[in-house]
C-alpha cells in the first residue's frame, strides 16, 4: 500500500459496507441480498480479501460489519479472511472470533 494513492480508499463506516455487500448479492431471486437464499434455502459465504483486512482499521472493520449484517438478522453461515499473515491480532478482535 501506498500512501500516494490513499484518495482511492473509501472512507465508509460499517454500516454503509454492510448494505453495499448486501446490495452485491442481490438477485433477481434473492431481491432482498439475503445471506439464506429465499429460494435454495443456501447460505451464501463472506470472505474478506484483498490488501491486508486483518489490517487494525480492517479487525475493527470486520466486526462492525458483522454486527451490522447481526442487526438485520442477515448474517453468512461462515466468513474467511484472506491474509499474508504478518498482521498482529488486536484483543478485541481476538476476543470476537471466539
Amino acid at each position: 500500500w501506498a500512501k500516494k494513492f490513499k484518495g482511492l480508499m473509501g472512507q465508509e463506516t460499517p454500516s454503509v459496507l454492510a448494505n453495499k455487500i448486501v446490495d452485491a448479492i442481490k438477485t433477481e431471486s434473492n431481491p432482498d441480498g439475503l445471506f439464506l437464499h429465499p429460494g435454495s434455502k443456501q447460505y451464501q459465504h463472506l470472505c474478506f480479501t484483498g490488501g491486508e483486512p486483518l489490517m487494525v482499521t480492517g479487525q475493527a472493520a470486520s466486526m462492525g460489519i458483522y454486527k451490522a449484517l447481526k442487526d438485520k438478522n442477515n448474517l453468512p453461515k461462515s466468513m474467511t479472511f484472506e491474509t499474508n499473515g504478518t498482521q498482529k491480532l488486536k484483543e478485541p478482535f481476538k476476543q470476537w472470533i471466539k
